[in-house]
């Protein structure tokens, strides 16, 4: 989709900054030899794909080890946001070669994101950018990017966004690194579920090599399409480093008796309900918002928030309170600012009193 496509990792926590970037020279041929083998060897894994109530073989979260050297003649930097309102354009600039839907939707939530309060809603961000006439600087252009969007109150569920590179600098070796090390950020903070949806599947089998199996959508070449100009099916997966293999029913399953606690919807809750749409084989829906099937729900629960924010909507989350502490988002209630008698609700489907006791702080 128009957000996403291809693991490195973190700075250590003591030295994280509001903008901190770590560059990586390109002058280590002997690692490049020993990347470029690794590379072709996990190149042949096997497209892995799951049933949703089989539950999905965990990944182990990141080492800690340095991402690989970036090709010749690229610089690799890690970016955690907030970042500068003009580093912000010049990244929405390269991805608004997604096509021209991104500036509408996903560019400007993007945008938002980037420059925003990163108390809660955050991104951890991974770039490529040739090297300049003066050298290894880090100043050259922006030719790749890749993150994931995560909420630092709740590290459970993080969904992995706007992958792309320039067209002139494709299939040199980009786009890989640049998710393994967005993917080992998120790992590094305490994330456990990552997800993404793409209408790539040449992108969808490069996924999965990071660990991604599938959930929902089209891995079998049927089913809705992807938001950008030739995507096919679209491909909702999901990777998880939890040591109990996920599964979307275990994940929402919940007794009798479950407390909810009801919060105003914002774009820390992104990937959450993403996931929330996704699972169940994408069959959630909310018709105020356009969402016919949850494999497409991305670009709708993506608008929300600006929407939101531009008095379109107002919209509340349904939160579950686990017994191990963990914070789940259950279900969704909108309404319209215009017509008070709009409203969708979705929850979860389950047993019926837990779903009435969801829907029940959504009124």
């Amino acid at each position: 989709g128009s957000r996403k496509e291809a693991s490195c990792t973190s700075l250590p926590p003591g030295e994280r900054t509001p903008e901190s970037i770590v560059s990586w020279g390109v002058h280590h041929s002997v690692q490049q030899v020993a990347c470029v083998a690794l590379i072709a060897l996990r190149a042949s894994t096997p497209l892995r794909q799951m049933a949703t109530s089989a539950g999905a073989p965990a990944v182990g979260p990141s080492d800690g080890a340095a991402p690989p050297p970036p090709p010749s003649g690229y610089v690799f930097q890690r970016l955690d946001t907030p970042i500068a309102p003009e580093l912000a354009d010049e990244i929405t600039s390269v991805l608004a070669g997604f096509g021209p839907h991104f500036a509408a939707v996903f560019g400007r939530d993007y945008r938002a994101r980037l420059i925003g309060d990163a108390s809660t809603q955050a991104v951890a961000i991974y770039i490529a950018r040739e090297v300049s006439e003066e050298g290894d600087d880090g100043k050259g252009e922006l030719v790749a990017h890749a993150g994931v969007l995560y909420n630092r109150a709740q590290l459970t569920v993080g969904a992995l966004f706007n992958v792309f590179t320039v067209e002139a600098h494709r299939r040199r070796g980009l786009s890989t690194p640049l998710v393994h090390g967005a993917l080992a950020a998120f790992d590094a903070v305490g994330g456990k579920v990552c997800v993404l949806g793409t209408g790539s599947a040449h992108a969808a089998k490069m996924y999965s090599r990071e660990g991604f199996v599938r959930i929902a959508g089209g891995l079998a070449g049927s089913g809705p399409k992807g938001y950008n100009p030739g995507d096919g099916c679209e491909h909702i997966m999901q990777r998880s480093t939890m040591a109990t293999p996920f599964a979307a029913v275990d994940h929402y399953a919940l007794a009798e008796g479950a407390e909810f606690e009801v919060e105003v919807a914002d774009r820390r809750h992104f990937a959450d309900l993403a996931l929330l749409f996704f699972a169940n084989e994408g069959a959630g829906t909310l018709d105020i918002l356009g969402i016919s099937h949850g494999v497409l729900a991305e670009e709708p629960l993506t608008a929300l928030a600006c929407d939101i924010e531009a008095g379109k909507f107002s919209a509340t989350v349904a939160v579950a309170k686990t017994p191990g502490g963990a914070r789940r988002v259950h279900g969704i209630r909108v309404q319209s600012c215009a017509d008070s008698a709009a409203i969708s609700t979705y929850v979860y489907p389950g047993p019926a009193a837990v779903q009435a006791a969801a829907a029940l702080v959504l009124k």
